[in-house]
């Protein structure tokens, strides 16, 4: 089999996964399954989820779960000692702007 066919099948896949168990969910959570709003909400769905599941490029999605190397962003850095002296000085500044 080639990739292609072994992502499509590993989508449809997961896809029937998510929509049969938020199906089960759901409709135990609701008691029954002859509410019709709930079973055209779990309709669009589903087929909202496949499109984008299919529309997902393979490479972009690996990229994604594993981007390897990341620094962290200053922001959200652990502050060091001394740097609070130097976040104050910051937000004074930005108050009086």
């Amino acid at each position: 089999m080639t990739r292609r066919c072994l992502h499509l099948l590993r989508t449809l896949g997961r896809w029937a996964v998510i929509s049969s168990m938020l199906s089960a969910l759901l409709f135990l959570a609701a008691g029954s399954t002859r509410i019709y709003s709930l079973r055209a909400y779990l309709l669009a769905f589903s087929i909202m989820l496949l499109i984008t599941m299919l529309s997902v490029d393979p490479q972009l999605a690996r990229e994604r779960s594993d981007p390897g190397e990341v620094e962290l962003v200053h922001h959200l850095a652990p502050v060091e000692r001394g740097d609070e002296r130097r976040l104050e000085e910051r937000r004074r500044e930005e108050r009086e702007e």
